[in-house]
């Protein structure tokens, strides 16, 4: 044992002095076989700790960064580009701007000399909720002889979120149907869109639901025209009186109908009056006798009858 120290402890400095330059040496050797080399590459910026309460805004020259590296070379020409990203750490920033430090991400072996930017300006803006109204629009033709006589949507409003920036700027939803060829009353279902106020999409917004359920109401398409009207008299007077003049008024009426019938009719007749039961002149409140599928706003008409005696 005692020679083993006496060997250690003779020549001690020249022993560590042989060590030392078999370092620096081995260091040296390495260097000039695997030296260190730099590299500049453009790397995404990430956000960690994002808030769902609030809209992030970067500028876009923030966006992407340059980031400068170094490594071994052989490390570096194996090096994966998806493995560097600079981010920024939003624990703690609050509403409006807020000047965040620029951090890096890079594989073991690797070293960070610079970054394009060591802080960055950011603003959370407030994400918000409101109510807007609903419109419903048809598109298309209907059926001939159809019109369309309302839209009925299950909700006339509904709840968007997203940046205040934006949602300030939604005047309502929008959706259309399509009735092209439809000849009766059909439900379906309609996706909706936030527009402004010129009617233009606003892009960014989140709807408390994409659609909503609407019913179409159709009706037979109804024409009107101006006809004569005629009085109707069946039997005849009583033996003593004579006839001098039956007159109906008005003399003309507003109908409506679907064209295909009312183009049938060219004037109207009253109900028959029964001109045995009359004994002196008088005026009558008579119906009309309207053909099927004819309207009149008053289907009632007066018809004054004018008798003497003989």
């Amino acid at each position: 044992m005692n020679q083993i120290s006496s060997l250690l402890k003779n020549n001690l400095p020249a022993k560590i002095l042989s060590v030392f330059a078999a370092v620096v040496l081995w260091v040296f050797v390495m260097n000039e076989q695997n030296p260190a080399v730099n590299n500049t590459m453009k790397v995404a910026l990430a956000i960690q700790n994002e808030s769902e309460d609030y809209r992030v805004i970067i500028n876009d020259d923030d966006k992407w960064l340059k980031m400068k590296v170094r490594a071994p070379r052989s490390q570096m020409a194996s090096y994966n580009p998806d493995d560097f990203y600079a981010y920024i750490d939003l624990s703690n920033a609050k509403e409006g701007m807020n000047t965040v430090k620029v951090q890096a991400h890079v594989p073991n072996g690797y070293e960070v000399v610079s970054l394009s930017s060591e802080y960055i300006n950011v603003i959370l803006e407030p994400i918000i909720t409101r109510d807007v109204s609903i419109r419903i629009t048809s598109t298309g033709n209907i059926a001939d002889n159809m019109v369309l006589k309302n839209i009925r949507s299950e909700k006339t409003h509904m709840y968007i979120k997203g940046p205040s920036s934006i949602l300030n700027n939604v005047d309502h939803l929008v959706g259309a149907v399509d009735v092209t060829g439809e000849k009766s009353d059909f439900r379906t279902t309609v996706s909706l869109h936030p527009v402004n106020s010129d009617g233009l999409a606003v892009e960014g917004v989140t709807l408390e639901d994409s659609s909503v359920g609407v019913t179409v109401d159709l009706e037979k398409m109804i024409s009107k025209k101006t006809v004569t009207l005629h009085p109707v008299a069946n039997g005849e007077l009583p033996p003593d009186l004579k006839l001098d003049g039956i007159k109906i008024e008005p003399a003309k009426i507003e109908v409506s109908g679907e064209p295909t019938d009312l183009d049938k009719v060219t004037a109207i007749n009253s109900m028959p009056i029964d001109l045995g039961t009359i004994k002196e002149s008088c005026s009558l409140d008579v119906d009309l006798n309207l053909p099927a599928g004819i309207k009149a706003e008053n289907g009632t008409v007066k018809i004054n009858i004018n008798v003497s005696k003989k």
